[in-house]
């Protein structure tokens, strides 16, 4: 058969035959991988959207959800008196900021969706908000009571348009969830559309390339031949292949012995887990840390080797590292024989050729030493702490002991202003009563900075006028100010409104204007000016200025301005003062979130400012101070008389009573050294008044002043409180014990005949410093 009768496949050589036939099944394949790589992105895509507005509808969910615990949480308290029902409430409160902030992040790819959140998150503090009135409603009383009617209605139409707007938000995700789905199931139908196609496109190419090989005898016999001598040698290959594969799997099994080996010996808990979370390889430390033997380990999951919580969390850890395909870091607890311990573990994806997880690798050091040391440096943190709790109650104890003393020093200074003396004498009491006083006020300041370090200041926040509570202000200085020839101007062209209301809270504010205006005074030149105006820096902010004409400060110190008792210039003036009222200012700013600043110009005077948050017009304002702390008349129409009965350890303190009483001839005065002397003493001499100190030997003055209010006999009776230590507080807790008055030492001897003249004949309004 000459070389043109055969066909020109026959005169190829079979390697190059096979290579061809080879090559052939593959090409449809070939063809098909750029569409199937596409299909496969649209199919991921698909997916990520699709899980994405499941995420979304969860979280919406979850938020409802969290209010409506906080709800039912305060209900049940409301309903029960029981604060066990407010741990939803407290447990939402700190939880509802995530909640809203993952919500808020979900959604930011959705303008309309986001002005849902917007809305849903500004419609949550004014719910928590009413429920936080509601508790306090409920708190106020010992008993449950039902809570106020215009509460409950703005409550309930703050959650019917939040549930609303989250129903807006989850029905806008149901409708981007159906559109999803469906391409989801578009793109699952394109890829098995394309690999059936591949399937079928490749059999079909197969069995053509067959045909072409096989065809004409000729051929056929040339093959068989090539075949044996083919399979001679592969016969003799396959014998020589089964000698290098018995050597490489010796290797191999000595090469995962001394993997095993290093593994075992390895301090750290290595385990190896396939993409089912199924234990493929672990190492000695990890079958100890599971107390199982390796090859009972190997093939199980880890609910089948720990106890359900602790695999809970091993699997949600899993979980995390397979979802991110990235390592994580993670604390574990496992629970061993000889107990719990506490593991650091890296965790990290194993990835196939293609980049898929197939799987997670973890390994575990055994941190519970260290976890330990962490634990005692929280418990020194934690003594820190109390120590300067210690601190505090010093301070308290301190301001107690100095007070009391200071109050016999003031006090008798005091007998002798009624008394005619000479201009020396004179002088001699105005320094002892000016000395005092400032002595009075560096304890006072020391302790309100000693509250501030030790976090113990309580600041509560509320809408103020500000226009009522700079006048208020003001009208304290004026006296001061005129005794230098010093006008003081309140300038208000620059408000929007006379009701204009800042946050803060209204004491402390008036505190810091006070020492602002009291500086202004001081450092202010003879006959100069201070002028109190108003500048609203935008929709939310407001500054208040405090403008003198004075010297001015010098730049260089300005930074020093703040700094506890530093006084600058105080070696070109003699006036008194402490270096503490700015240094005070400025800590009960910061505690009140308030900046306070100052500008000044040398030989033109200075302003300092301090800059508040505008309140929310939707909130009541309180113009008038608290009626408790309501200045007393400045006359009693008529002079008491009476049985008064002082219980005070201090001798020197009950002198100087029993000579300021001595001025009222119809009072008898009584004295009790201890608690429990005055309570054997009240059934017997029956006093119509009752002047009680805080710090007294055997018992404290609250607990007997709880004894007397608990006893009908003795309710009737009024009390007054004197104590040297009026901590934050102190009034709220005396008046719900009973307290008709609370009187700080050192005492203002003319404000406690007034007082005690208004008790003693049933004048209602007035009520002293409680």
């Amino acid at each position: 058969m000459s070389g043109s009768e055969h066909p020109p496949w026959s005169s190829l050589l079979l390697r190059l035959k096979g290579l061809i036939l080879t090559v052939l099944p593959v090409l449809p394949l070939i063809v098909l991988a750029a569409p199937l790589v596409l299909v496969q992105r649209s199919l991921q895509r698909a997916e990520r959207r699709v899980e994405h507005t499941i995420e979304v509808k969860l979280a919406i969910r979850e938020t409802l959800e969290s209010v409506i615990d906080a709800e039912t949480g305060v209900r049940g308290f409301i309903l029960t008196a029981n604060r066990t029902f407010l741990e939803p409430y407290d447990r939402v409160v700190r939880q509802l900021p995530r909640q809203l902030s993952t919500l808020r992040t979900l959604v930011s790819d959705n303008p309309s969706q986001i002005q849902h959140f917007d809305r849903v998150a500004a419609l949550v503090t004014p719910r928590l908000d009413v429920l936080s009135r509601l508790i306090a409603a409920a708190s106020a009383s010992a008993v449950p009571v039902s809570p106020p009617a215009v509460l409950i209605s703005e409550g309930k139409a703050i959650m019917d348009t939040l549930r609303a707007e989250l129903s807006v938000m989850e029905k806008a995700e149901d409708d981007l969830l159906i559109p999803r789905r469906a391409a989801l199931q578009t793109a699952y139908g394109r890829m098995w559309v394309l690999i059936c196609f591949g399937a079928v496109l490749g059999t079909v190419v197969g069995f053509a390339a067959q045909h072409l090989f096989t065809r004409g005898e000729d051929e056929v016999r040339r093959l068989n031949a090539q075949l044996e001598a083919r399979v001679a040698q592969r016969s003799a290959d396959l014998a020589a292949a089964k000698t290098a594969l018995a050597r490489r799997e010796g290797e191999l099994e000595a090469s995962q012995r001394l993997l095993q080996s290093i593994l075992d010996y390895s301090p750290l808990a290595v385990q190896v887990k396939d993409i089912h979370g199924r234990y493929v390889l672990v190492n000695r430390e990890a079958a100890r840390v599971l107390n199982a033997p390796p090859g009972g380990i190997v093939g199980k999951s880890a609910r089948d080797v720990m106890p359900p919580r602790i695999a809970d969390v091993v699997e949600a850890h899993d979980r995390e590292v397979i979802v991110a395909a990235a390592p994580r870091q993670f604390e574990e607890t496992m629970v061993r024989p000889d107990g719990a311990r506490v593991y650091a573990s890296t965790k990290f994806p194993l990835l196939d050729a293609n980049g898929q997880v197939t799987g997670v690798c973890g390994m575990s050091q055994d941190i519970t030493e260290r976890k330990i040391v962490e634990d005692d440096l929280m418990m020194a943190r934690l003594e820190a702490m109390r120590a300067n709790r210690a601190k505090s109650a010093f301070m308290s104890q301190m301001s107690h002991e100095l007070r009391t003393p200071l109050n016999a020093i003031l006090g008798f200074a005091q007998l002798f202003e009624p008394e005619t003396l000479t201009t020396e004498q004179n002088e001699n009491v105005q320094q002892i009563t000016s000395g005092g006083r400032h002595l009075l006020s560096l304890i006072n300041e020391v302790l309100e900075i000693t509250r501030i370090e030790s976090g113990t200041l309580s600041i509560s926040p509320e809408p103020v006028h500000v226009v009522d509570v700079v006048q208020r202000a003001v009208e304290m200085i004026r006296p001061l100010a005129a005794q230098r020839g010093i006008v003081v101007d309140v300038d208000v062209r620059q408000l929007a409104s006379g009701d204009t209301a800042v946050q803060a809270d209204r004491q402390r504010l008036k505190q810091v204007l006070i020492n602002l205006l009291s500086n202004a005074v001081k450092y202010n030149r003879l006959e100069g000016r201070i002028t109190v105006g108003f500048e609203e820096r935008d929709e939310r902010r407001m500054r208040i200025t405090v403008t003198d004409t004075g010297p001015g400060i010098p730049p260089l110190k300005l930074k020093l301005l703040f700094q506890p008792f530093e006084r600058i210039g105080a070696d070109q003036t003699d006036v008194e003062g402490t270096g503490l009222g700015l240094a005070l200012s400025r800590a009960i700013c910061d505690a009140m979130d308030v900046t306070l600043g100052v500008e000044s110009v040398v030989d033109h005077g200075s302003t300092f400012w301090v800059e508040l948050g505008l309140a929310d017009p939707d909130h009541d304002v309180r113009v008038a101070a608290i009626s408790a702390m309501a200045p007393l008349p400045d006359a009693i129409a008529a002079v008491a008389s009476g049985t008064i009965l002082y219980v005070e350890d201090n001798l020197s303190n009950v002198r100087l009573m029993a000579r300021v009483l001595a001025r009222r001839p119809g009072l008898t005065l009584l004295h009790a050294a201890d608690g429990p002397a005055a309570l054997a003493m009240i059934p017997l001499r029956r006093p119509d008044l009752i002047l009680l100190d805080l710090h007294l030997p055997k018992m404290s003055g609250e607990e007997v002043l709880q004894r007397l209010w608990t006893d009908p006999a003795t309710r009737a009776i009024p009390v007054v409180i004197l104590t040297a230590d009026a901590t934050p507080g102190l009034p709220a807790r005396l008046a719900a014990l009973g307290a008709a008055a609370l009187l700080t030492k050192p005492l203002d001897l003319s404000h406690v005949l007034r007082l005690l003249d208004g008790l003693l004949n049933d004048r209602p309004e007035v009520h002293g410093d409680v």
